[in-house]
């Protein structure tokens, strides 16, 4: 497991911008690696830095004039990059003071990558998006968003012909995605590029029929792990990913 949530990159000069930032991220509950908060006095520079790269999950770049000017934050970059593996997203852009076209005339790739600009966007804003955006399940757990995902599979499993077990649990998901007590995790993009979370949900009143549940919210391909209990007995039945629950599915 990571160390840190976010490696921020910067140029010195830009210290006071960072510091705030990193302050607003800490108060999203994000680990935050800042030099002024990490390094003590005797420390390896280069030996923290190394490691705050390889123990991060993301990396938060802050482009600006003097970043661009300075060769030691580019090669922070540079390690940012190399861990950018497997369509691995590490690099976060925040744009302080420059331009879309002054970017591109030094690395094409940040020019391509959706940015945050302080121009248009408080550091709050910013820190409350890099949140969301790094830990998914915090933008779905927002009622509207459950409401519109619980409405899109609704919709979706009318074009599927589901077995009346796996439309039951699938209706229920959908109803219990409203309310407050479904716990949500994020676990990753499905191939159709749908979104893939998992949580636990009761079917039935008597607590003696319950799901766990791994499910794609655009294609509904899923995983159910079903917990039946009675009279003190207790069944499992645990499809592979990617069954889809067919009336004629084995």
């Amino acid at each position: 497991m990571a160390k840190w949530d976010v490696f921020i990159s910067h140029a010195s000069e830009d210290k006071d911008l960072v510091r705030s930032l990193a302050r607003n991220l800490s108060f999203e509950g994000l680990r935050v690696w800042y030099d002024e908060d990490v390094l003590t006095v005797g420390d390896s520079l280069r030996q923290c830095i190394d490691e705050g790269l390889a123990q991060s999950r993301y990396g938060i770049v802050v482009l600006s004039n003097f970043f661009f000017a300075k060769s030691w934050p580019k090669k922070e970059l540079n390690g940012l990059f190399a861990l950018e593996v497997n369509e691995r997203k590490v690099i976060l852009p925040i744009w302080h003071g420059i331009t879309l076209e002054f970017v591109a005339t030094f690395s094409p790739m940040l020019a391509d990558r959706l940015a945050l600009s302080t121009s248009t966007t408080s550091l709050e804003q910013i820190a409350n998006k890099i949140a969301k955006a790094i830990e998914p399940e915090r933008a779905l757990l927002e009622l509207p968003n459950r409401q519109r995902l619980a409405e899109r599979m609704r919709l979706n499993s009318k074009n599927l012909e589901l077995s009346n077990e796996v439309a039951h649990a699938i209706s229920t998901i959908t109803v219990a995605l409203i309310q407050t007590h479904l716990s949500i995790r994020v676990e990753e993009r499905c191939e159709c590029g749908g979104t893939v979370f998992s949580g636990h949900v009761d079917l039935s009143p008597n607590d003696y029929y319950d799901v766990d549940f791994t499910l794609c919210d655009n294609c509904l391909k899923y995983r159910l792990n079903t917990h039946y209990e009675r009279m003190g007995e207790a069944e499992y039945t645990d499809p592979p990913w990617g069954t889809y629950g067919h009336k004629n599915s084995p």
